[in-house]
């Protein structure tokens, strides 16, 4: 058997396969047969692009999903699994504050975002919601059929939203992706024509972030670990079944540097969960020299300098009014407390919000519990909204009119 080219695609999760094409140790090991080793990402073509889901491409390997998987198999498709592997990720049920929706069992009756891609021949989002919605259902002994699934049409294909590059390092979609994700669903809990979704990763963590959403339940983190199984828990690692079953020394290879990529990050923990990819226009080899990136951490850092400022400012003023307390000081001071709290608090969910898409989608794994920074930081904003502190300060400011006399200003 003669091979020019092999291929493989990935799902945008943090892998040993994903090491190993980084560290290019695919690549390395079949440099010498003058064999290819290519990303479904560095092709234009849509028919093979789509090959992510329909596994039609010959001689390639697939790390991802368990779903499309599954499907092509059970259509008879000449697909082989290889193994499996695991990682815990967040998988909320959301809705919006003012549902009145705090636990699962008040969903019951309710209406459930159900996207439906018009355009996919493998609809894997729609198949990993209805799991999704009924695994989280079933915590408190309800079904699909305790509520309402409301269709959400949606035109694009999965492959029309896929990043291009010329490297092969990289799944087919990117992070700018990955927050577009789902927004169809979301505009439908925003409009109303839903009372709740569900999301996974990422978005989970950047719907909660735009709309202040509250989750309902996280099956992500449930006790049993059967209740987490969806599309990318496992994710399944296949191949072409002729190249199997042709050339199964390629196959031994190809697996041995993976294993090869995942004992180099139990070596390396730290290269291997700290290392952000710079962006390949950049042609940079580190992320933390990217323009951009250097720019937002200056912007984020300097907020927070000015939050320590403006803390340091209040307490100066609390304390000079403390030795000679009238209604024009405890003023003051109340005003100063105030601008320091609006200020803290905007910028600490703000900075919390920014960590994900500073750190990328690896940060969102459920193992880190990096989102209780945000959930911490948008909890302690919400007693006392800034809002009307900021009303306050720009009351007394522009119109010289005193604040209120109570203790939540």
């Amino acid at each position: 058997m003669t091979i020019d080219t092999l291929w493989y695609t990935r799902c945008p999760v943090v892998t040993a396969f994903g090491i190993a094409v980084r560290l290019g140790l695919l690549e390395q090991e079949f440099r010498g047969d003058g064999i290819q080793v290519q990303s479904l990402r560095q092709s234009l073509d849509k028919k093979t692009r789509n090959s992510h889901f329909e596994h039609t491409q010959p001689d390639s390997f697939r790390h991802g999903g368990n779903i499309p998987a599954l499907f092509v198999r059970s259509r008879g498709a000449d697909v082989r699994l290889l193994g499996v592997t695991w990682a815990n990720e967040v998988q909320q049920v959301l809705t919006l504050p003012s549902s009145g929706i705090r636990t699962v069992r008040d969903l019951k009756g309710r209406r459930l975002a159900l996207p439906r891609r018009l355009n996919d021949a493998i609809d894997f989002w729609r198949a990993a919601l209805l799991h999704g919605y009924a695994s989280a259902l079933s915590t408190e002994g309800l079904s699909l059929d305790d509520v309402e699934l409301v269709d959400i049409p949606i035109e694009r294909s999965f492959v029309d939203d896929a990043a291009a590059a010329p490297s092969a390092d990289g799944s087919l979609w990117n992070a700018a992706y990955m927050r577009g994700h789902a927004r169809e669903e979301i505009l439908a809990l925003v409009r109303g024509q839903a009372d709740a979704l569900f999301a996974h990763g990422s978005v989970a963590v950047d719907t909660r972030t735009a709309l202040g959403a509250r989750v309902v339940v996280d099956i992500g983190s449930h006790p049993d670990r059967s209740l987490r199984i969806n599309n990318l828990t496992p994710l399944t690692l296949t191949v072409s079944g002729g190249l199997l079953a042709q050339a199964p020394e390629v196959i031994a290879r190809w697996l041995a540097r993976i294993i090869e990529a995942a004992e180099w990050a139990k070596a390396h923990p730290a290269d291997a969960t700290t290392r952000s990819r710079p962006w390949f226009e950049s042609g940079l080899d580190r992320a933390s020299d990217e323009q951009g990136i250097i720019r937002s951490f200056g912007a984020l850092v300097t907020k927070l300098h000015a939050a320590q400022a403006l803390l340091a400012r209040a307490g100066r003023t609390l304390d000079e009014s403390a030795r000679n307390v009238t209604t024009e000081s405890a003023a003051r001071a109340s005003l100063a407390v105030a601008e320091a709290k609006a200020f803290a608090g905007d910028t600490a969910v703000e900075i919390a919000n920014e960590l994900f898409a500073l750190a990328g989608t690896s940060a969102t794994l459920a193992k880190w519990n990096l989102d209780r920074h945000w959930r911490n930081a948008r909890t302690h904003s919400l007693h006392d909204p800034s809002r009307w502190k900021l009303h306050h300060i720009g009351n007394e400011y522009l119109n010289r009119v005193p604040p209120p006399n109570h203790g939540l200003l």
